[in-house]
């Protein structure tokens, strides 16, 4: 992952670089989504406080293009992502009503846009952070709905991913039949 926040890094001082290109909507947009890409190298190498501070950045940027641009749906959805990543990180570090606040954030714009792969998504992670505060049946209704959402459009790696957490919140309940 250090290559991709290198990339990241270089993406972004070329887009800081070009003033006309950088004050532009596409500009803003094209340095929250390397914002978003560094933050998310950062989470996966457990550089938590660098992470938080670029997935904050990247909000911050996709914020800014306003709503009647062309840009606003990729900005709204770049939104939803650095909320729902943001939320990811919340689970790393042990804070699940933080974390929660952020996904239910994210689920808005999903179903303003009528993603419904960033919806199973989030769905899935809220489960994971119910999981976290030993919420088990909150967490199986997520993940029960993340997994209907995730069969209705065919996504195998969200429905893998719904399934093999709801067979770990059955085996911390030590209901192992199902």
């Amino acid at each position: 992952y250090t290559t991709a926040q290198a990339m990241a890094q270089a993406a972004i001082q070329l887009v800081e670089g070009n003033p006309t290109y950088n004050r532009s909507q596409a500009g803003i947009l094209r340095l929250a989504e390397a914002q978003m890409a560094w933050g998310v190298a950062a989470m996966r190498n457990e550089e938590y406080s660098i992470a938080h501070q670029n997935m904050q950045r990247a909000l911050s940027l996709s914020r800014l293009i306003s709503a009647g641009e062309t840009l606003s749906g990729k900005a709204l959805y770049l939104q939803a992502e650095a909320l729902r990543h943001l939320g990811n990180l919340n689970y790393f570090q042990n804070d699940p009503s933080v974390g929660a606040n952020y996904h239910n954030q994210a689920m808005e714009i999903y179903r303003d846009l009528g993603n419904l792969r960033g919806e199973a998504y989030t769905l899935v992670s809220l489960g994971a952070l119910a999981i976290q505060a030993n919420q088990f049946p909150e967490a199986i209704d997520y993940h029960e709905r993340g997994l209907k959402v995730s069969e209705k459009i065919g996504d195998q790696l969200g429905q893998a991913r719904a399934m093999n957490n709801l067979g770990d919140i059955y085996a911390q309940l030590g209901d192992y039949v199902r």
